[in-house]
């Protein structure tokens, strides 16, 4: 069982207080001496039908108040919403859906969903899950799912439904269910308690595990005072998770340009580093299939799973990775070394969308329509270009996705306790082009967590294998005199540089390099080198830095006459972020609500975690580097707040009557 959402034990015992329901399918009669209500009906005038019975008034009963003991599958191993108020057993429904309103603290997927209610004919039920904005239920359907039910059970049985579906923090939802034909009046008997928030307000709302609960519903109307029992239950957690070489994986088509230039797989983080990610695949046509792995966070979407790629989110990409013309089969590996939060949802994204030159191809899958999902904790989802012209672009679309069909990318992504910091090689094999031609990679250059860019050049270059200056092994090169070259982490942590191998780029003739290293809270560093001259023809020469070369944010140096190019660089991840890159940060609480945000010029993706009075919270940093988080609940005494891994960042909020501070 998974520790995502925080489950608690849910007792199975035999629901003695209801009669049997009778053999007829289309009206319960209940012995009067057993009726749970006094005769006497009010009408929920909210919802549609008002005016017809529906509920005894609740100050006209006597509530029940101890374990409301619901029974039916899997009952003890998943997420009873349900807080400890008083709750009674109702015969007279009405038609309209019954459903619980929730606001999300904290990432949760799950494969299941039940709704307590006893049947007194056969009934068809269909759980549906929607957004709440502010009080107001959205017509649209994120996801659902239909099962018909038999006959039989009192109140307090649970009607499991297979639904997978990831619900995203911050995000309310409401859950409803719906009978067909519909719940009627003395035919089923519902279990319900006694709450309500009509205005949704989450001060008054309860904590359930991972979720809040803010309101019960009727037909989207939350001005009733009765909420539905529900059951969420998680998948377990499944870490590594490893779709590759299973029976009946095949090669899913087309991928690449010019067909569907986007795949994506989510997966569950289950340990604090997402350590290892391996996709496999094969070229069918035209040039290499060229695309970049990308880790991105995962954003709400209505395709019928509930969440799709975030691309203000991206949290690392790899560089350009290819399946080769001829290769075969090919695996290719990755290592992000990325912290993540147990339990939320990622996305490992294949973009090809980034690379106009590349050919079609497949990646492996595991089987379409198969009898088992083989990984219920993610889904396989993907998107054709139509007027895109940026990532960016395809976060205002809907996902498709393959879960009728129980098909996933067979991936294998793998999540860790925590490593050292790690030696990558930079290598630039990912460019190779079995050529004569000069060719042009843009503006900057992404790998293994990286970026090489250019500052006032025109493009980052290398020559292909036939080459007359290509150095036995693909390098790269600032293509503009005098331009400099600059060496950083995407997400703006700080890195150690070990070493680097240059060649001349045009002759033999020594080529002086210049390195200026800028270090994490101020201060340079320099280190001046030569090529050997014996020129590009002979190869690459391997360069050692001082071990000054340290804890830096970025390093600098010049494409100068008579000029080189550069391979193989060495780096080690510095764990932390480059506070300078930190600008404003403010906080504000009134009304019980804390409001914190961060302007920065770190990379979209970057986690910060804010401590309120010791008390941890993440704020994921969109692509212009600003975050904004906001805590509910807080009481009205003073706040000390402090960005954690920037500890000098830190301010007092002097209350919770609008008082703010900035640090």
């Amino acid at each position: 069982m998974s520790m995502v959402i925080g489950f608690v034990g849910v007792a199975a015992a035999q629901d003695e207080s209801l009669p049997a329901p009778q053999e007829s399918d289309t009206t319960l009669e209940w012995p009067v001496e057993q009726a749970p209500f006094q005769e006497e009906v009010w009408s929920d005038g909210g919802e549609p039908g008002a005016g017809h019975p529906d509920f005894a008034s609740p100050a006209e009963h006597e509530w029940n108040y101890g374990d409301p003991g619901i029974e039916g599958p899997n009952a003890q191993a998943c997420l009873q919403l349900w807080g400890g108020q008083p709750w009674n057993d109702f015969p007279n429904i009405g038609d309209s859906d019954r459903s619980v309103a929730i606001l999300v603290n904290q990432a949760v997927t799950i494969d299941r969903l039940s709704f307590a209610v006893g049947l007194g004919r056969a009934t068809d039920i269909t759980i549906r899950i929607r957004e709440v904005i502010g009080a107001v239920r959205q017509n649209a359907i994120l996801a659902e799912a239909t099962k018909n039910f038999p006959a039989g059970g009192g109140a307090g049985t649970w009607r499991e439904l297979p639904i997978h579906f990831t619900f995203l923090p911050g995000k309310r939802y409401d859950l409803s269910a719906e009978g067909n034909p519909g719940w009627g009046f003395n035919i089923n008997m519902m279990r319900l308690y006694d709450f309500n928030n009509p205005t949704l307000n989450p001060v008054n709302g309860f904590d359930i595990g991972a979720v809040r609960i803010l309101d019960g519903g009727a037909g989207g109307n939350y001005g009733n005072t009765l909420t539905p029992f529900f059951l969420f239950c998680d998948f377990a957690c499944v870490n590594p998770v490893d779709l590759r070489n299973l029976p009946g994986n095949f090669d899913q088509s087309s991928f690449g340009r010019a067909n569907t230039q986007l795949y994506a797989q989510s997966v569950v983080a289950c340990n604090q580093y997402l350590s290892e990610v391996r996709v496999a695949g094969t070229h069918s046509s035209g040039n290499d299939v060229l695309f970049d792995i990308r880790i991105t966070g995962a954003r709400l979407d209505t395709g019928g799973m509930g969440a799709a790629p975030n691309f203000a989110d991206i949290k690392w990409s790899s560089g350009v990775r290819r399946f080769p013309s001829g290769g075969g089969l090919t695996e290719v590996t990755v290592n992000p070394n990325i912290g993540v939060n147990v339990g939320q949802t990622y996305f490992i994204v294949l973009d090809a969308f980034s690379h106009p030159t590349s050919g079609l191809g497949t990646v492996r899958a595991t089987q379409f329509n198969g009898p088992n999902d083989q990984y219920a904790g993610g889904e396989f989802v993907f998107i054709n270009q139509t007027n895109e012209n940026a990532l960016n672009d395809f976060n205002a679309k809907t996902w498709a996705h393959r879960r009728a069909n129980n098909e996933d990318l067979a991936v294998r992504a793998v999540f860790t306790a925590g490593e050292a910091p790690r030696a990558g090689v930079i290598d630039f094999q990912a460019l190779e082009h079995h050529d004569a031609l000069i060719t042009n990679h843009g503006a900057t250059y992404d790998e293994e967590g990286y970026r090489l860019s250019h500052i006032g050049g025109a493009a980052l270059t290398t020559f292909g294998t036939q080459a007359s200056r290509y150095p036995q092994s693909t390098a790269l090169f600032n293509n503009t005199v005098n331009a400099t070259t600059r060496l950083s982490r995407i997400n703006g942590a700080a890195f150690d540089l070990i070493e680097m191998k240059l060649a001349e780029l045009n002759g033999p003739n020594p080529a002086p390099v210049n390195f200026t290293g800028f270090k994490q809270g101020g201060g340079q560093v320099v280190h001046n080198v030569n090529t050997d001259g014996n020129g590009p023809q002979n190869g690459l020469e391997r360069f050692v830095f001082p071990n000054t070369f340290t804890n830096l944010t970025h390093v600098e140096w010049a494409q100068t006459a008579p000029f080189h190019q550069f391979d193989d660089i060495v780096v080690r991840d510095v764990q932390g972020i480059n506070c300078n890159l930190i600008g404003k940060f403010t906080n504000k609480c009134k009304n019980g609500k804390m409001k914190s945000v961060v302007k920065s010029g770190l990379p979209g993706g970057t986690v910060l975690t804010i401590t309120n009075n010791g008390v941890p919270a993440q704020m994921t940093l969109n692509i212009n580097g600003k975050g904004k988080l906001k805590v509910l609940g807080q009481a009205n005494i003073a706040h000390t707040m402090v960005i954690r891994e920037c500890p000098a960042r830190t301010c007092v909020v002097a209350d919770c009557n609008g008082s703010k501070c900035s640090g």
